[in-house]
């Protein structure tokens, strides 16, 4: 009989949600989605950490341009203004699923997904019930373009600026309230 443990925790569980990190492209895979869904083809997207890039985030990408049923932008739109740099009130006419190639006045393409194209991505950690238990990921929610974002904030205390003169010598009996 073997021996069943538990598996470890990876560095995914160390992102913070909502914070910026800066990835690049690592590879693209395609993959249907379950009948429930639709059963359509969607690309399966792993964006390594520009930092750590032994760190993977590993995103499902529709192909579709338009909007989702809940009016937001699609993830595929959203992926292709962050790495165009483009806003996205900008029009993309059409997306290659083979070629990776998209284009936004219709005739030539603009660019093409590759490995190693730079973007920000924003995410949170969410947990789903499965029939083997809880199961916790890091679920991307916004891309921007990779150079529009700063880096994590620092954690340190800001100094307190010291009180004026005036104030420091005020008697607690002198305060009417």
């Amino acid at each position: 009989m073997a021996r069943i443990t538990p598996p470890t925790q990876s560095a995914i569980a160390d992102l913070e949600d909502y914070e910026p990190y800066k990835v690049s492209l690592k590879k693209i895979d395609w993959q249907d989605s379950s009948p429930e869904y639709g059963g359509e083809s969607r690309m399966v997207i792993d964006w390594a950490l520009l930092d750590q890039p032994d760190v993977t985030v590993r995103d499902w990408v529709s192909l579709r341009l338009g909007r989702q049923q809940s009016g937001h932008v699609s993830k595929l739109r959203k992926i292709l203004y962050a790495l165009a740099d483009k806003p996205e009130a900008s029009d993309i006419a059409w997306f290659d699923d083979e070629s990776y190639e998209w284009s936004y006045d219709g005739d030539k393409a603009y660019a093409a997904l590759s490995e190693g194209l730079p973007l920000t991505l924003i995410g949170k950690t969410v947990e789903k019930q499965t029939e083997n238990g809880p199961k916790r990921r890091f679920a991307v929610v916004d891309y921007k373009p990779a150079a529009a974002q700063k880096s994590k904030p620092s954690l340190r205390p800001r100094p307190r600026p010291e009180p004026d003169a005036a104030v420091k010598d005020v008697d607690p009996e002198d305060i009417p309230f």
